[in-house]
């Protein structure tokens, strides 16, 4: 399971230089894309075939996840947004019940949550 992590950053670290690139060239035609890939992994011919084949099989599919992707963002936008407000009309009803020192205590138990969840989510 290491190895397979350690050669799944070592190939990420390989390729992120032309995901750079791309992002600064955007209208960068993918065969020369492609052409420059293969340069710098110094692929050979049947390789970068390949190479070809296999990104050629992905595209159609990630084309259409990547279409339905904005609406979607919109979507969870929004939905954080009411999650937020909730949350700050939660705290405004809890806080009208709640003696300044009580709701001191809570905020303090509040924090010490939230960051247990952090650490919680870091070991993952």
């Amino acid at each position: 399971m290491k190895a397979l992590k350690f050669t799944l950053v070592i190939a990420a670290l390989a390729v992120a230089p032309f995901f750079a690139r791309a992002q600064e060239k955007p209208n960068r035609p993918h065969k020369e894309q492609h052409q420059n890939m293969v340069k710098a992994l110094n692929l050979n011919k049947k390789q970068a075939n390949q190479l070809k084949v296999i990104h050629e099989s992905y595209k159609a599919e990630k084309k259409v996840i990547q279409n339905k992707m904005p609406p979607i963002k919109k979507e969870l936008k929004s939905l954080k947004s009411k999650k937020k407000a909730l949350k700050k009309a939660e705290m405004k009803e809890i806080e009208t019940i709640l003696t300044r020192e009580q709701f001191v205590q809570f905020q303090e138990m509040m924090q010490r949550k939230k960051e247990h969840r952090k650490k919680k989510h870091k070991k993952d």
